[in-house]
């Protein structure tokens, strides 16, 4: 806390308002924690507010996004935090994949990568692996050369949505983050420093 005293020279009274080298170093001290916290925070806010504008945008369940875009914290010493949408496919089955029905009379699985654009991949199918690392996980798959000949039982493959990296810069949806980013981040300084200053004067005061 700054000194204040007050002077009195005949007629004139002075308030002398002195700032102290321990209150400056508090205050610099507050600058960098705020910085840190509000680096970190404005990250976190800023990854939940990527996979709400993704599923905006693409018929994908929140859930399948999580593993895919991951935080690095800032530290005193790296004074940054990094959002990183890695460029890793979505399984199709996440994407409101469904069987076919008979009412449909579809030859294959239906999905809807993007909201409002539903499709049909002929050949394909909903399965459960029995072995290998996705086993008992359900996803769609189709006839490897199914198209060259349907008749045959070759190996099936799995397939798969667009990449977390292409929908996280699809239709302005890193644009959107970005701003929502630049809009929190004087707030969420302002409100950290306030607080790590009056936690530190408060211990002043003690």
């Amino acid at each position: 806390m700054s000194e204040i005293k007050q002077f009195k020279y005949g007629r004139n009274v002075t308030i002398k308002v002195e700032a102290r080298d321990f209150d400056l170093d508090n205050i610099t001290r507050s600058m960098q924690e705020a910085e840190v916290a509000t680096l970190n925070r404005v990250a976190r806010d800023g990854r939940v507010e990527a996979i709400r504008q993704i599923t905006q945008v693409f018929n994908v369940r929140p859930r399948a996004l999580g593993a895919k875009i991951t935080l690095s914290r800032a530290t005193h010493s790296r004074r940054f935090s990094k959002i990183t949408a890695k460029g890793r496919r979505i399984s199709l089955i996440d994407f409101g994949a469904k069987r076919p029905t008979i009412k449909s009379g579809d030859k294959g699985v239906s999905a809807e990568v993007m909201r409002g654009r539903r499709f049909v991949i002929p050949g394909t199918f909903i399965a459960k692996p029995t072995r290998g690392k996705n086993i008992g996980i359900p996803g769609v798959y189709i006839r490897q050369h199914y198209l060259d000949d349907p008749r045959q039982r070759y190996p099936i493959q799995k397939q798969f949505g667009p990449q977390v990296s292409e929908m996280l810069s699809t239709q302005g949806v890193g644009e959107k983050v970005e701003a929502f980013i630049r809009e929190k981040l004087p707030q969420i300084f302002d409100s950290t420093f306030r607080f790590f200053t009056t936690k530190r004067t408060s211990s002043s005061v003690r």
